[in-house]
């Protein structure tokens, strides 16, 4: 049970400060504050990091023994997600280019990123892509419903979409005072952002298929209708294709047996 969110719900600040911080120094990263985040109900409290590197903000999440990603079909049944780091946003253009990528603009998301630069670039800095099932948790922030502010009606002011967005990428501290309940900002809209997984297009239900089936990616963009804000909805594209609107959310993993310390 140790680091999963039912028993971070009921740890005192005092006991979820110790299980933080008996994970030491964590390589690459440097320990900034403790904040507190609530969204449709639900309330976390969490470690923010900053990676060294990028200067990019990460937000500490706890896991899930038994987490299910939703749809009909699930792409996944019934996984385990174990407490991860996940950056606050898609990577700024600022923060894409310390990791030695292009951009054009420091403060909009970078775009134009392809699923195997992606993978190399986070690799080399201690970073990766986070697996789909990982994104649906900490998009959802245990919150139910099809959207990530809760149930199953759309807001047209929490998501970047065709209809709002002005044709174009946004920064994210324009949406700082709309965050789930991880604290993170943009989780759809915006950009999409690359999962490390394969698109199973069968289970997908598309007729696209011609050879690799591609890589996912979730969220939705500045340029995809509202219904790309749902946390069911799925998408995906060759591993080597770039996109304006398509961008990565790194994650990295906690030392090895972090997950199996009591809270």
């Amino acid at each position: 049970m140790g680091g999963d969110r039912s028993a971070w719900a009921e740890a005192s600040a005092e006991a979820l400060e110790r299980w933080v911080a008996g994970l030491g120094e964590l390589a690459g990263f440097e320990g900034i504050e403790w904040a507190e985040y609530a969204c449709a109900g639900v309330r976390h409290r969490l470690a923010r990091y900053r990676h060294q590197q990028s200067g990019a903000r990460f937000h500490l999440v706890p896991g899930a023994p038994a987490f299910r990603c939703g749809g009909d079909p699930d792409p996944y049944g019934e996984v385990t997600i174990q407490p991860l780091l996940v950056a606050c946003a898609p990577l700024s253009g600022r923060e894409w280019r310390a990791l030695g990528g292009s951009a054009s603009d420091d403060e909009l998301p970078a775009g134009g990123v392809s699923w195997l630069e992606a993978r190399a670039r986070l690799e080399a800095a201690g970073l990766r892509l986070p697996r789909e099932a990982e994104w649906v948790y900490f998009a959802r922030a245990g919150v139910a419903g099809r959207y990530w502010w809760g149930g199953d009606e759309f807001d047209p002011g929490a998501s970047w979409h065709l209809a709002n967005a002005g044709g174009g990428p946004r920064p994210a501290r324009e949406h700082a005072e709309r965050r789930n309940a991880f604290g993170l900002i943009d989780v759809t809209g915006n950009v999409w952002e690359w999962c490390d997984d394969d698109l199973d297009l069968a289970m997908e239900g598309s007729a696209w298929q011609e050879g690799d089936p591609g890589k996912v990616h979730r969220g939705g963009s500045y340029d995809t209708p509202r219904r790309s804000a749902d946390l069911e909805a799925r998408a995906g594209s060759d591993p080597r294709a770039t996109y304006p609107d398509l961008g990565v959310r790194p994650v990295a993993d906690l030392p090895l047996g972090a997950a199996d310390q009591g809270v």
